[in-house]
């Protein structure tokens, strides 16, 4: 049974540590791991008056990451001294067992670790197999994730509204709109929805007045508008969707109007104005310039 010290610190939570950690276990099955994390040098971080370790949370993260996601079996963590060389010496005299070190850094060029030599001078010191994984740096996992979900766009509305299901009721009704998250929360209330019209998506939640303040919401319903302004533009062929569901809208826009507007106010919806066919008309620009509209006009459904 081979028994690995894992030295890491800001890449503790790496997928590349991971999936080394898991190629280990599918060697050797009865493989025991220990996480070891140096201390961060310079100054203590203090949030709201308290000492935090930081230290001592990524090694429990660590753990948790490496049984949960790389089937390690992780007997032990330990945080060290904040010179690296220096914590795992510490650590394979207060426990001499470890037969392989593996230490994970960031890329050359970024790394502290690499600065100071660290995998050679251990395994010239310490006479063990030394495993170095090359974890990516913070700059190449944002170029490397999607931040955007399949499905979503750059922007997405979040509605908060006085009663959750009510308004997926309207919505579902008045824009045939699929309802695809629902999270529950405390009281019946909706923690959490999802739905989509169209190709988009709409978030919404209930609103939170005794929650903490941090996590409190209010829609504004008692002030008879919308919490949140979502405009949809719709193609000729798709249906009709748009206007802010359930609330008072103004001018919206967009293909199919007619048919949209007397849906929706037949779900419930407050009209202001009946759809009418406007022609824009040229403008000038602030400077005195012509706007190069001028002389241009184009119809469009209002």
């Amino acid at each position: 049974m081979s028994k690995y010290l894992v030295v890491t610190h800001q890449t503790a939570l790496s997928p590349d540590l991971q999936r080394k950690v898991s190629a280990l276990v599918a060697e050797d099955p009865a493989a025991e791991f220990a996480v070891l994390v140096p201390e961060a040098p310079g100054l203590p971080i203090t949030w709201e008056g308290e000492t935090v370790d930081v230290a001592r949370h990524r090694a429990d993260a660590a753990k948790t990451a490496l049984e949960e996601k790389a089937g390690a079996r992780v007997t032990r963590t330990a945080v060290g001294a904040s010179d690296p060389l220096q914590a795992i010496a510490d650590e394979l005299l207060a426990h001499p067992g470890y037969d392989t070190l593996v230490i994970s850094t960031f890329p050359p060029g970024i790394s502290r670790w690499l600065k100071l030599d660290l995998v050679h001078r251990a395994e010239r010191k310490f006479g063990r197999r030394v495993i170095h994984v090359v974890a990516k740096s913070d700059a190449q996992e944002r170029n490397a994730v999607k931040f955007i979900p399949a499905g979503y766009h750059s922007v997405t509305a979040y509605l908060t509204v006085a009663d959750g299901t009510k308004a997926l009721d309207f919505y579902t009704r008045a824009f045939n709109a699929q309802v695809t998250e629902r999270i529950p929360g405390p009281g019946g209330k909706l923690m959490h929805a999802e739905f989509r019209i169209g190709d988009s998506v709409v978030m919404l939640s209930d609103e939170f007045l005794r929650a903490a303040p941090a996590r409190r919401s209010r829609s504004a319903a008692p002030q008879g508008r919308c919490s949140s302004t979502s405009p949809t533009w719709t193609p000729p062929s798709s249906g009709p969707l748009t206007l802010a569901a359930g609330q008072r809208c103004r001018r919206p826009t967009c293909s199919g109007v007619t048919a949209s507007a007397g849906s929706s106010i037949r779900s419930g919806t407050t009209g202001v104005s009946p759809p009418t066919r406007r022609t824009s008309r040229p403008r000038r620009l602030a400077s005195g310039r012509k706007s190069p509209w001028r002389g241009r006009r184009r119809r469009r459904d209002a």
